[in-house]
């Protein structure tokens, strides 16, 4: 996983404003890797509740025969939530950040990531 996080770190190192960027195992929601500026933050949280967002998504996205589920966008009045799709959806790429950041950077961002992500999956 040290490749995982070594490619987490710098991703942040990209973000202004990250709440949290991670790897998470998207059958049960276990993250696999991750980070935050806020060392007492736990992953497991945010991670287990938005896998379960994200599964429902791709049911839905299935059911309704509206293409392959990629990608999602939450938005709370403080934060935006993105969930991406990594290694044929086994996992998926979390990241957090603030209403005042730039949610289109992010998104580039998690673009620009996915194939190093993906490559260092376990």
């Amino acid at each position: 996983m040290a490749k995982l996080d070594e490619l987490l770190d710098q991703f942040a190192q990209e973000v202004d404003g990250l709440v949290l960027t991670a790897i998470v195992y998207a059958e049960d929601g276990t993250p696999v890797a991750g980070y935050s500026p806020d060392e007492d933050l736990d992953f497991s949280i945010p991670a287990v509740f938005f896998g379960e967002v994200l599964r429902k998504g791709i049911e839905a996205a299935r059911e309704t025969s509206w293409g392959t589920f990629q990608e999602s966008l939450l938005a709370t009045d403080r934060y935006y939530i993105f969930s991406r799709l990594l290694g044929g959806g086994s996992y998926f790429h979390l990241t957090v950040i603030p209403r005042t950041a730039n949610w289109g950077i992010v998104r580039v961002k998690m673009l620009k990531y996915a194939q190093a992500l993906e490559s260092a999956l376990p």
